[in-house]
């Protein structure tokens, strides 16, 4: 699906945004996209080292898969423009090559580098395709919000190295903390607006939970780096590479909460190398617990299958509710899994009740919404809900708390101008929005 959303042209049969969005296919974000992508290439050198020196024709299927793969990963990489995956693909090779010039038939080896070489062709071709190229001279400049927001994190861990800030706490405590810190120094840099995480794992659980899980988090890995040890002497460095893309990618964002098959991907490398030098062990299960698991592998597939069809559905309901104009409550109706939407879910329900409070002048829906606003800065401060929460009070006429909340927003969001959020009476022209898009 990837691939084809590349030759995709505008006004497309699936819907596909051609012009904002790169072809990240199921998974929805072109970095998750990519380190996926770059992992799968880096085991196909892995897996064409290891393939017996044979020239028997029942082997020759397994080879060319591993030869096209480098030429089906490598223009999509190229065309997703994707800084964290060329990065986790470039140092991922540099290990892995050295692997397989040592253990791969001379051949083969030579045959996968010019499937690379060829692969890196198709894509910079498929760079000169529409505003390809435009997206690559973007990509290539290296300035991002991580350089000041990786220090403030830090920052936090150093300020509560013991007990953190709390799980579940990140978002609303490096609003308050950067909040703070700008205001005491100008030249502190504000927060950046709607972090939930600070795109780095590590820093993230030191800055909730203090250094005991990183503690934790290194001893696991130092405990995995040193079964890589008891590998064969020459393979150590070609399965070092495997985890590459992925761990690379977890301290550059969090791969791990946008995609399941990362996850799991993941625990697969750390199994594999557990079976190169762990001990393995034979467990036997009775009856019971045979009737038990098969019980379970009958009803779970079945079960995450509602699960995930629910989740669709309500995903398309909430897209077509966002979309309808006027905005028609009754289509919320059709919503049949909230869970997985919750925070969306709510969003709709409530600023419906807004809109619906501040056009009829009905100070019921507006409270509704005030009730839910507030708790819900409490652990996602967000600029729009910030700008609504001060229309609401306005519309219920109390500019006093209009203004606390409207002083409270400047104070977190210094950079985000909330001075011009005035709801007008009816007959005038509002100057904003009934309510701001979240």
């Amino acid at each position: 699906m990837a691939g084809y959303n590349i030759l995709l042209s505008e006004g497309n049969m699936f819907g596909y945004n051609t012009v904002a969005n790169r072809p990240y296919g199921i998974f929805q974000q072109p970095n998750v996209m990519a380190s996926f992508l770059a992992t799968g290439l880096v085991i196909s050198g892995y897996l064409l080292a290891r393939q017996p020196h044979t020239k028997y024709l029942h082997w020759r299927h397994k080879l060319i898969l591993l030869y096209a793969t480098p030429v089906l990963t490598i223009p999509l990489l190229v065309v997703l423009a994707s800084r964290t995956g060329w990065l986790g693909s470039i140092l991922a090779l540099a290990l892995l090559l050295p692997y397989v010039h040592r253990f791969a038939a001379r051949n083969r080896a030579y045959t996968w580098g010019a499937m690379l070489l060829l692969g890196l062709g198709v894509g910079l071709g498929l760079t000169q395709v529409g505003d390809n190229q435009s997206l690559l001279q973007q990509k290539a400049d290296l300035e991002s919000p991580r350089a000041y927001t990786f220090p403030q994190t830090l920052d936090m861990l150093i300020e509560k190295p013991l007990s953190g800030y709390g799980y579940g706490r990140f978002e609303p405590e490096y609003m308050l903390y950067t909040a703070r810190q700008h205001q005491l120094n100008s030249e502190y840099p504000a927060g950046l607006p709607s972090m939930d995480h600070p795109h780095n794992e590590l820093l993230y659980w030191g800055a909730e939970g203090g250094i005991l899980p990183l503690f934790g988090i290194l001893l696991a890995m130092g405990y995995v780096l040193y079964w890589l040890t008891k590998a064969r002497k020459g393979t150590r460095i070609g399965i070092l590479s495997l985890f590459i893309p992925i761990v690379l990618h977890s301290q550059l964002e969090y791969p791990f909460y946008h995609s399941a098959i990362h996850w799991i991907s993941f625990i697969l490398l750390i199994y594999w190398v557990d079976q190169r030098g762990g001990k393995s062990y034979q467990f036997n299960f009775g009856r019971s617990s045979k009737l038990i698991l098969r019980l379970g592998s009958l009803l779970l597939p079945i079960v995450i299958s509602f699960f995930m069809l629910t989740s669709l559905q309500t995903n398309q309901v909430l897209t077509e509710f966002e979309k309808s104009k006027p905005k028609n409550p009754d289509i919320l109706d059709r919503v049949t899994n909230p869970i997985v939407w919750k925070d969306r879910y709510e969003w709709d329900i409530n600023s419906t009740f807004l809109q619906l409070g501040l056009a009829t002048g009905n100070p019921d829906y507006i409270q509704s919404f005030v009730d839910w606003s507030q708790e819900f800065i409490q652990h996602k401060p967000r600029p729009s809900v910030y700008k609504n929460l001060i229309l609401a009070y306005q519309g219920l006429s109390d500019e006093r708390l209009a203004e606390e909340i409207r002083g409270e927003a400047k104070f977190l969001f210094p950079n985000v101008d909330f001075d011009n959020i005035t709801l007008v009476k009816v007959g005038e022209k509002s100057k904003s929005d009934a309510t701001a898009s979240e």
